[in-house]
Parts: structure tokens; sequence; C-alpha cells
């Protein structure tokens, strides 16, 4: 099988499998030579793919075994046909069924119930009045049909309109599911499995085949709606399915859609929109779909024959091998879901692609055969987030296998010209035109959804408020989710989405699923000698409260922790228009019926006018019109703006969210793929082959560490050995740090992996390839990188940011706070070597928290230690020592000369600077490098950064990305909302802190 692998032994597989088709079917052969268009020929052909396939994998037996189970379940379709739809039903009207009693009549039959036994039995004869009145009542009765609800026996299309296609009651004004339909969850391990073989046999029977009539507008389309975005061939392959044909409805698949493994169930829904039954229930195609990859996953080896399929198909007539190596270059810039299907049809092609992803992607091993692929699956609420699949890992919920990520990562990691780096963002680690510099022959652009809008509203990202993409990440890239994770996210009850897109959809369920592991894990790590804050010992004490009532709740035999979750204020997606015209309820309506059946509340004619707070600064509520809804936790899912930051130029192409005409979900960016690699590889054609592998040698993307050393007390340096970090930072740019959890170690049952902290290059060497990372132990993960080991490969993403602002032949304030002067090193020498005279106060608590002093003394012609306690003795004539703090140091010490100044430190320090900086440096450009939180830092993302301003001018608002831009005006810049955001996960982080550094 690993011959398979390769191009010599994919070629010698085909001409066996000619042969072969030659031996068993001459007359299809012949046929099969001349590539015929009508896809009827697919039907045909396919069989002959399916048994090669079965001998080569040695799985004849299995496979038959499918097959007989599929037409076991054939012939109760066929009994559904002819004798419940053409017989029994029409023995009875609906009022009659109403008045039948289905658990009587179930008793009464005289064999076990079960939909298999009633179809063999009613069939041979057996209780035909019984049964017929049973049917009645399951097909026909309100209650029948809530019984058998998750069965295919008894399940008759509805009507279909596009006023009533979900379920609902209404309670307290809100929009909730009937009872009967809730579904208890607790936890992220999946929530939908998918459905059954049977359902799925229903479903291909139910479709009409009609691609020999050319009236498949499931795949092509129908006026106003699209099909399906890869134009797969669908009914083909339900008509595959349906004849048992499992290994061949798989090759129709990958003929469009060869990394199917990412579209299906729970994730596309264009093709049910199109399909020919408008005025009644669409054929489930997705499911139709993910239930013939999964029983081919199923089978021994099923990995294998599904990844042979990806590489090697004969029904595709155009490409059924991958094309001779052209030596031409890829770069791939973001592998979510249009990168990595690009990725794919790029190596296809011949070509070799080098992908990089600003996210942290996890090590994965690749080379093993795979017999079993349950080997691959882990449960997801204990799945390492890999990082790989973009918006696919971090934007889908537990609603869909996320274990179908690790399945495409390996189709691709397995190809030989294939080289994949996470922790690289183009832009900064490497740009456009660096890389044709290096050889590389084209840069596609995959970038997943752009910058997050936001909403007009007073206290807007107050703390409890946060952005849905912030949130979404923040959950499932840092594994917050997790009983072992250190990532704090600080969520209360009752929460309110703001939008009704499938994002805020997303938003609500997750985070109602997020709150009972939240409580739990807090109280489980509580230390009640902590000391906290009047709020802070609010918000715990409502913690505990609520983590022992589900603790009690989850030990009934029956427990409903929707009940109790929605006691508590629950989860409401809050809507400024009906339901009906929601971007969900039009997109993929079964993704807001399956949220409202965990439990979520939908309110309808929600105009936010403003926000809310309690007297700590928390959101407490929203204000509406004529209404009030109470929240202590907002999310703002407003949708977001395309991504196409980077200007057209020749040999760079767009895909997915940066391609206007196929932004919007997983599919579309896949089809943007599909459809545009034909374009690269015409480019391609006249460029000259290159050598891909001396490009590889040159990315130098690897960071390692080279050393950990103890600066203070609390206090650590980072040496990271990272070349191209190294010479691409600039002084004032920052990096985003992280250990890979795959490699971190357990303390106390916790797997001590970071989330990614932002950290500033105090200092670099180009030469040696290294940077200098001061980090300051605040708990959780700026206490991991005093465990990092040399030699141990880490993520430094970046650089990012803006570099500060070097001046020329000016006098420049350098002020600085703490950990706040690593950031100075190296923009005091950049200053001093344009000509400036830099006069620099120096501040810290004590004086055995100074650090590389010699770095700050290189950063200053004159410096003013500003030491609060301890003792103290400046190194050089010209400086002074000032025992207090920074603000009194500056009162103290003024210099009526400053032209330029740069404040630097905790947001207490800068604010206090900033109060007096009026009456101190009148006049003077003043700017301070803003601390806020941040998660992505890849530009314009998360919105974690978002940092309010004022315009002293006209008195508006507005706000700016941190992560872009951090050095900002403090004439503008909102230092109590700074506070605020600095504060939002306060009580988890001190809770964590405290559990982790006991012993």
């Amino acid at each position: 099988m690993n011959d398979f692998y390769t191009l010599k032994g994919l070629k010698e597989l085909h001409e066996k499998f000619e042969r072969y088709l030659a031996t068993s079917n001459p007359v299809i052969y012949k046929e099969y030579l001349h590539k015929p268009e009508n896809t009827n020929f697919l039907i045909d052909l396919a069989p002959y793919v399916e048994d090669f396939i079965a001998q080569t994998f040695e799985v004849e037996s299995e496979l038959a075994a499918l097959r007989q189970r599929y037409n076991d379940l054939s012939s109760m379709i066929t009994f559904k046909r002819q004798y419940i739809v053409r017989k029994a039903l029409r023995k009875f009207t609906k009022e009659q069924a109403e008045q039948f009693d289905g658990n009587l009549l179930r008793a009464q039959l005289p064999f076990e119930f079960s939909e298999e036994n009633f179809a063999i039995n009613v069939a041979n004869g057996v209780a035909h009045e019984i049964a017929d009145q049973y049917i009645a009542w399951a097909c026909l009765s309100e209650a029948g049909r809530a019984y058998h609800k998750d069965g295919f026996l008894f399940r008759l299309p509805r009507k279909y309109t596009d006023a009533c296609l979900i379920d609902n009651q209404m309670i307290d004004g809100k929009i909730c599911a009937i009872d009967s339909d809730l579904r208890q969850r607790d936890g992220f391990d999946l929530t939908d499995a998918g459905k059954s073989a049977g359902y799925v046999s229903d479903q291909a029977n139910y479709c009409i085949w009609c691609h020999d009539r050319n009236k498949d507008s499931c795949s092509k389309g129908m006026e106003d709606k699209s099909g399906c975005p890869l134009d797969q061939k669908i009914s083909e392959m339900n008509q595959l399915r349906a004849n048992g044909h499992v290994l061949g409805a798989l090759a129709v698949i990958a003929i469009d859609n060869p990394l199917v493994a990412a579209t299906g169930y729970r994730i596309c829904n264009d093709c049910m929109k199109a399909c020919i039954f408008q005025k009644q229930d669409p054929v489930d195609i997705p499911s139709i779909e993910s239930s013939i990859l999964i029983d081919v996953l199923n089978l021994p080896w099923g990995f294998e024959i599904y990844s042979l399929l990806t590489r090697w198909n004969p029904l595709n007539f155009a490409r059924p091998l991958p094309k001779d190596n052209t030596n031409k270059t890829v770069l791939v810039s973001g592998i979510g879901p249009a990168g990595f299907n690009l990725s794919h049809h790029l190596i296809q092609d011949g070509h070799n692609v080098i992908a990089i992803d600003g996210l942290k992607i996890e090590p994965l091993e690749v080379h093993v055969l795979i017999k079993d692929v349950t080997t691959l699956f882990d449960p997801l609420s204990e799945r390492i987030s890999y990082g790989f699949g973009g918006v696919a890992e971090y934007g889908i919920t537990a609603r869909w296998d996320k274990n179908f990520l690790k399945i495409v990562r390996l189709l691709l990691q397995r190809r030989a010209n294939f080289n994949m780096y996470g922790g690289v963002r183009l832009g900064s680690t490497i740009t456009i035109d660096e890389a044709f510099e290096l050889g590389i022959d084209h840069v596609a652009i995959c970038h997943g959804a752009g910058k997050p809008n936001f909403i007009p509203v007073n206290n807007f990202l107050a703390k409890g408020m946060r952005m849905a993409s912030d949130f979404l990440m923040a959950l499932q890239l840092t594994g917050a989710a997790k009983k072992d994770s250190l990532a704090n996210l600080q969520i209360r009850l009752p929460i309110v989405v703001i939008g009704a897109g499938l994002t805020a959809v997303d938003s609500a369920t997750e985070a109602l699923a997020y709150y009972p592991v939240q409580v739990k894990k807090f109280y489980q790590r509580y230390d009640k000698k902590l000391q906290l804050s009047e709020e802070d010992q609010a918000i715990a004490n409502e913690f505990i409260e609520h983590a022992i009532a589900l603790r009690e709740e989850r030990q009934k035999p029956n427990p409903d922790i929707i009940g109790l979750l929605r006691k508590w204020g629950g989860a409401t997606i809050a809507y400024r228009k009906s339901m009906q015209e929601s971007p969900a309820y039009r997109l993929n309506h079964e993704e807001l019926a399956k949220a409202l059946e965990e439990g979520i509340y939908f309110k309808e004619q929600v105009n936010v006018q403003d926000i809310a707070l309690d007297k700590f600064g928390h959101v407490s509520g929203i204000i509406d019109e004529d209404s009030y809804l109470e929240a202590k936790t907002i999310l703002v899912a407003a949708g977001t703006q395309n991504n196409t930051a980077v200007p057209p130029r020749d040999n760079v192409s767009f895909y997915g969210d940066a391609n206007p005409q196929f932004a919007g979900n997983v599919v579309k960016a896949m089809a943007s793929a599909k459809h545009g690699y034909p374009v690269i590889s015409k480019l391609l054609e006249a460029r000259a082959p290159g050598n891909p592998q001396a490009i590889i040698d040159k990315l130098d993307f690897a960071a390692t560490i080279k050393e950990v050393n103890v600066l203070a007390d609390n206090i650590i340096e980072v040496v990271v050995h990272a070349p191209r970090a190294a010479r691409k930072f600039k002084p004032g740019q920052f990096y985003r740090f992280q250990n890979y959890e795959t490699l971190a170690p357990v303390k106390n049952g916790a797997r001590l992996a970071m989330e990614g902290i932002a950290l500033t290059g105090a200092s670099v060497d180009v030469e040696a390839g290294t940077i200098s990372l001061i980090v300051l132990e605040m708990g959780g993960s700026s206490d991991i990188c005093r465990l990092l080991k040399p030699g141990e490969p880490v993520v430094l993403m970046g650089p990012t940011g803006s570099p500060s602002e070097i001046v020329k032949n000016k006098t420049v304030l350098l002020a600085g706070g703490g950990l706040g002067n690593a950031v100075l090193f190296s923009i005091g020498q950049a200053l001093r070597q344009n000509g400036c005279h830099v006069i620099y106060f120096a501040a810290y608590r004590d004086a055995k928290d100074v650090f590389k002093r010699g770095e700050i003394e290189k950063a200053a012609d004159q410096i003013i230690w500003c030491i609060e306690n301890g003792d103290f003795t400046p190194g050089r004539p010209q400086d002074i020592l000032y025992k207090g703090n920074i603000v009194d140091a500056m009162k103290a010490h003024r210099f009526d000369n400053i032209e330029h100044m740069l404040v630097i430190g905790s947001d207490r320090m800068m604010k206090a600077v900033n109060n007096i900086r009026p009456d101190l440096f009148k006049n003077v450009k003043a700017l301070a490098s803003i601390n806020s939180p941040m998660q992505c830092m890849m530009k314009e993302i998360c919105a974690q950064c978002l940092q309010k301003h004022h315009d002293p001018q006209t008195g508006k608002e507005y706000f700016v990305f941190s992560c872009v831009n951090q050095d900002q005006d403090m004439n503008t810049v909102d230092f109590e909302m700074l506070s605020s955001r600095l504060g939002q996960n306060s009580l988890s982080e001190k809770v964590t802190a405290n559990w982790l550094r006991r012993d």
C-alpha cells in the first residue's frame, strides 16, 4: 500500500485496473476508453471500480456483508412504498389516526417491536389489522410522528414551506423548541452522530435520480438556488448508494469533492435547498454523503481506500492520476477549507505546495498505514485542537466531528510535494515579495473571514461583552472547554448573542454548553483562602452555587441540565427582525432547529439601544426600545467584512472569503479552490521549472528554545532560535508565543499548554538567529515559560503589530514600567542611532526587579531610575535615582524640551502618566503601547484586542485593533475601557494561577 503514495505505484495500479476491466467486461472497457460524457456511464463503471478496490485491499467479505445490510434495508423501503404508502395509509384519515393508542397497539403486536421486525412480519402477513392501525398512528398522528422521529419506516415527506421550517413554541416572548424535541447536552463530545443506515437508504431511494434528464437541480441549481457549489454528482451518488455500491458512490463523490470528509452532514445544505422537491421535504443529501464516507472508513483499511480515491480515481476521466511533478511551487496562505482543497488540487496537478497558517498547528504523525480508522478518532471533549482547518477548527462546534479534520490533514501531509507550517503569517513572517524572491511561482491567498462588524451602542465591549469570533477562538483553539486546560475564558449566565447568522447559533450553543464545564472546573480549582475583590468574590459565589446545583442535578435519574441553565437565564439569540428573516433560518434552518433543541431561546425584534452595566462596570443587560433583556454575557455576531486586504497583483490569486464570489461557508470556500486551481496551473505553464527543495531549505520558519534565564523572582528571559522571525523584527513589534500541547508536560492533571501570549522582542541577534523575550510570571500561561527546555519546538508567530515610530533628531522621553522596560530596549537604541537624545524614566516596584540593566543604559542618554523599594545605585554619572513612583519622579524631574514621548507599562501606570501629561508635557506627541488582551494577533480577526478611543475634536468614539497598531495616541485612548478589558477574565486568571502554583 505504500506504493500507492508514489506516482509510479499509482500508474501501475491504474494499468492493473484497466486490465481487470478489459477482462471483466470488454463492452464497458471499450466505452471507458472513449471517456463518455454521459454520467449514466459512471453508474455502469462504478461497480467495477468497487470490486477492483475490494480485491486490492482484500475486503471482499466485509463489503459483501455491507451490501447485504443495504439489501435488507432496501426490502424494508420496498415494503414502505408498496404496503405502508399504497395500502395501509389509504384506510384511515388523520383524524382517525389521532384516536388510536400507539402504545396499546404496539403491545398487541405478536412480535418484538422494531422497525425491521415490523416490516418483515407484516410483509409476511402477520397481524395486518393491528399493524395497519399502528401504521396510521405512527405516520399521521402528532404523537406517532414524535415517537418515530429518529426512525425511517414511518417517516413520510411533509409539506415544505419557507414560513414554517422549524417546530417551536413561545415562552415568555421567546421562541424555543417544543418540550418533546429538547435534547439534553452536557459537555463537548459530539452532539450529533448522524443518521442511521436505514434512514440513509430511505433517503437515497426517495431521490428520483433525475441526472439522466438533466433535472438534477441539487447539483446544477435552479432559479435563485445555486445548488452544490462543488457541482458534485449527487443524483449519481444516490443511485449507487441505493443499489448498494458504497465504494462506487464514494468514487463518484471524489470526482468533484475529493475532500468530502470536510463537507456533508451538519456542514452544508445548498444542495437540499435546490432539491427538485420544492413543496415537500427535500432529499437529505448531506446525510447520504457523510454516511457513504463513514461506511467506507469503517471497512478494514477504510482510510487507505478513501485516501487512494483522492489520488487515483478512474471515474475522474479528466484527471484519474496525479500529474508528473512540474517543479513549480505555490505558496498557499491559510489552510482552512479553501486552502486545504486548493492544496490538494494543486498537488494532483503536479505542483509543489508550501502551506502556511497563522494558527499554531500541532505536530501529527503521518507515516504509519492505518487499518482501523477508529485509531484516528478521539472524544471531542478530549481532542487536541491541532490548528489545521482554519475556521473549520475554531468556528464549527461539536455538532460536527472534528476528527474529520485529522483525516483531511493526513490526506495532504502524506503527499511528498506538500509542506505545511503553522505560526506563519503572510505579511509579517514572510511577504509576497519575499516569497517570489525565494523562487515561489505563485501565491494563493486563502484567508478566512475578515474583521467582525461592530454595533454602534453605548458601553460596547464592556466587561462580559465579546465579539463572537473572539469567544469561539478562545473556546476552540485554547481548549478552554477541556477539563485539563489552563485557558481562562470567563462567561456568566444569562447569555445573549446579538445577531442571527450561523456564527450566532454556534456561539449560543457552545456558550451554553461551556458554562457547566467552566463552573465545574472552577469549583475544583477554587481555594477559599484566596483574597478576592468584592466583584470577584460575588462571581465566585455564583459559580460555586451553580457548580453544586449542576452536580446534584447530574445525580438524578433523568437530569434536566437545560431546565437548570434556563432557571439561571440560559442563552438567547437576539435578532432585530423575525426568525424567518434571519440568515441562519434562510441559509441552514436545521442548524437553528438543532440549537433550539439544545435549549437555546430566540428573541425576535430586538433593537439594541444600550448596554446596561452593574456597579462594577460589568454588563447586566440589553436595553431595547421598549424592553430589557437581562444578560451577564453578551456575544456580538453581527457578521464580518470580506477579507481582501491584499491588493491584486500578478501571480497572486484569492480564494474563500478572500474572494467575495465564494464567501460565506465551508463548501463555497472549497468550491473557490476547485474552480480556481486550473487558472493557477495555466499561469504556471509560462514559468520555468524551479528547485522546490531549495526553497524549503531557505524558509527558516522553525522556532526552538535556545535557553531560559531567570532575571528576577518573577521575570524570566526566553531566548528563541528563529532566524526568519529575528531578521524580520523591527523595534516595537511583538510575537505570539506558544508551546505545543502535544509536547507539553502535565501537572496536577492539567496539560501545561499555553494560550498565545504577546511578547515583544527585547533584543535580537540576527547573525545568531535568536530573539530574547522577557516574560512576567503572572500565572497560567506565563508561568509555563519557566518550564521550557533547550531544543524544544515552539510557535513564534510574527513579528506582528506596527513598528514603533523612530523619529529623527528629537528629544524623546521614554517611560517604562516593570516589564514594559523590556519593550523599550530596542526602541531606545534605534532612536539614539537616529540622532535622538533619549531621556528614560525606568520604573520598578522593587530594586530586585531591575533586569537587563545594561540594555536600558544602551537605550538612553539619561535614565531616571524610579525605584519604590530597596537599595539601588545608578551606574552612570548622568543617571538619577528617584525613590518613589514614576508619576512623582516626572513631577520632580521636569524636562521642558521633550518633543516626543512613548509610555509602556501596566494600564494603571500609563493612565497615571496620561493624567499628568497635559501639565508636564504640553504639545508633545505622546504615544502609549497598549497592552490590551490579545488572542489571534493576526490583525483584525478575533477582535479581542479592540481598544476604544475618543476623538477630542468631535467627541465621537471609535475602535482600534491593538494587534495592528499597539502604539496609540494618549490623547484619544480610553484607559478606563483598557482596564475593563484586561479584567474580563480576572477571577478565572487568579484562581488558575493560584491552583497551578500549589504543590
